[in-house]
C-alpha cells in the first residue's frame, strides 16, 4: 500500500512539473502575442516609409504575417490553458487515468511551442531589419540636410 501512495506521490509530482512548463509556455505566447502588436505598431509609425516602392511588397507581407500569427497565437493559448486545466484536474484527482496520454500531449505542443517561437523571432527580426533601414535613412537625411544648412548658414554675410 505505501508503494501505491509513493508512486501515485511521484507521479503527481511529474504531472505537476508538466503543468508548470504549460504555465511558462503560455505565459511566453502572452508576451510574444504583445511583442507582435509593438511591431504593427511599429509598421504603423513608420507607416509612410514602408510604403515607399523599396519597401511596401515586403512590409505588407510581414504585416499579414504578424496577423497570422497572432491569430496562430491565440488558438494555440487556447490549446495551452485547455490542456493546462486538464492537467490542473488530474494533479487535484486521487486517480491518475490518462497520464501517459498527457505525456504525448505534452511533447506535442512543446515541439508546436518551439517551432511558433523560431517563427516569431525570425518576423520579429525581418520587421526589425526593415525598421532600422529606414532609421538610417532618415538618420542620412537629417545629417544631410543639417550640413546643407550650415552651409547656407556659413555663406550668408
Amino acid at each position: 500500500m505505501k508503494s501505491v501512495v509513493v508512486n501515485l506521490a511521484k507521479k503527481k509530482k511529474n504531472l505537476y512539473k508538466l503543468y508548470t512548463i504549460s504555465q511558462k509556455w503560455i505565459a511566453e505566447l502572452e508576451f510574444i502575442r504583445d511583442e507582435h502588436h509593438f511591431l504593427q505598431d511599429l509598421i504603423s509609425t513608420f507607416f509612410v516609409d514602408l510604403c515607399s516602392v523599396d519597401y511596401f511588397p515586403e512590409t505588407r507581407r510581414l504585416s499579414k504575417k504578424l496577423e497570422e500569427s497572432n491569430k496562430k497565437a491565440n488558438l494555440f493559448l487556447l490549446e495551452l490553458r485547455t490542456h493546462s486545466k486538464q492537467l490542473s484536474t488530474l494533479i487535484e484527482s486521487s486517480h491518475l487515468n490518462g497520464e501517459e496520454d498527457f505525456r504525448k500531449r505534452q511533447k506535442k505542443l512543446a515541439n508546436k511551442f518551439d517551432q511558433y517561437v523560431l517563427g516569431s523571432k525570425l518576423l520579429k527580426s525581418r520587421v526589425f531589419a526593415i525598421i532600422k533601414n529606414i532609421m538610417k535613412q532618415h538618420k542620412q537625411k537629417l545629417l544631410l540636410s543639417h550640413a546643407n544648412s550650415q552651409e547656407v548658414d556659413s555663406s550668408m554675410p
